[in-house]
């Protein structure tokens, strides 16, 4: 993902999973610390910021979405929650990782507006569409597709 003129990506430091950052020249490196212990999430620009969705909350039953604030301090802040029950109809999924059993992919979230999109892969074939203002679900079955 490319904002404020680096490009982002997840990789893997020390073992565990972070999110890194170069610029275009590949001059200046930075490591943006990823607290989440969740092997599914994945970032995107929401508005301006880097944007995680993750897999937490009690039973990893919840879908957080962060915001980073602030590169220099490393402040991500919660900006939504919900749980995977509503989102997908199920309480366990993998975010990001193919399963054929219950396994999603954040397509994006909107730069924008407070949506983020999600497709289904193997037995789940379906786009999710998720409105945060209205914490409403919307799902376009593949035969559409």
């Amino acid at each position: 993902m490319f904002l404020n003129g680096c490009l982002q990506y997840i990789g893997f430091c020390e073992g565990y999973s972070c999110i890194l950052a170069v610029d275009m020249e590949g001059k200046a490196w930075m490591k943006i610390l990823n607290w989440s212990l969740s092997f599914s999430h994945s970032i995107h620009q929401a508005q301006g910021h880097l944007c995680q969705c993750t897999v937490g909350g009690r039973n990893m039953s919840k879908l957080l979405i962060w915001i980073l604030e602030d590169y220099g301090t490393n402040k991500w802040t919660l900006k939504h929650t919900i749980s995977l029950q509503k989102l997908f109809g199920k309480t366990k999924i993998q975010l990001g990782y193919f399963d054929l059993e219950s396994s999603y992919t954040t397509i994006i979230v909107h730069p924008e507006w407070n949506f983020v999109f999600f497709v289904g892969v193997g037995v789940e074939r379906a786009v999710i569409a998720y409105n945060m203002d209205s914490r409403k679900v919307h799902v376009i079955p593949t035969h559409y597709i």
